[in-house]
């Protein structure tokens, strides 16, 4: 992968990333190019659109907002697997992505996660970090484990999420 600041000849100044969707029930719904999928809430969305100054290489940029309830109920649970694409790399045809470019899945580290009633994913210094549990899948709304004959009694959603590459 060849990455530049501006725009090179045979760089990309742009990481990019692929999403692989899962419906609830695991059926496989395709693969996409990254764009506003994180940003989840449609309210925001046309306040975003085309906007990905984030992808670009050695940018830094921060995005803050919040839901109405009512958006999260009405909206469609997914599962997904975040890959970063490699693009002009013909070691990689036809291996996950399309001609010469290749796909590496990217680890999710969810501070949430709960194991023996512990949370090693929640680190207080930076040597806690090597007890971390990684993952690939995940989803930004859950509103469907919390129903109940009554209704809907929780709805889990990603209230922080944090792209890191190093």
């Amino acid at each position: 992968m060849n990455m530049a600041l501006s725009e090179l000849k045979d760089h990309s100044h742009q990481m990019k990333f692929k999403l692989a969707k899962y419906a609830l029930n695991g059926t496989f719904m395709g693969l996409d190019y990254l764009t506003t999928e994180l940003s989840f809430c449609k309210n925001r969305l046309e306040d975003i659109a085309g906007q990905n100054e984030w992808l670009a290489f050695g940018k830094s940029q921060r995005i803050e907002y919040s839901c109405k309830i009512n958006q999260l109920l009405d909206s469609e649970m997914f599962f997904y697997d975040m890959f970063v694409v490699d693009e002009g790399n013909e070691s990689c045809n036809n291996n996950f992505g399309e001609g010469g470019e290749c796909l590496y899945p990217v680890p999710v580290l969810n501070r949430n996660f709960v194991e023996d009633g512990s949370f090693p994913n929640k680190n207080s210094a930076k040597e806690d970090q090597y007890d971390d549990r990684l993952s690939r899948r995940f989803f930004l709304i859950d509103n469907q484990s919390g129903r109940s004959a009554a209704g809907v009694e929780v709805i889990r959603y990603a209230k922080t999420i944090v792209l890191k590459m190093i």
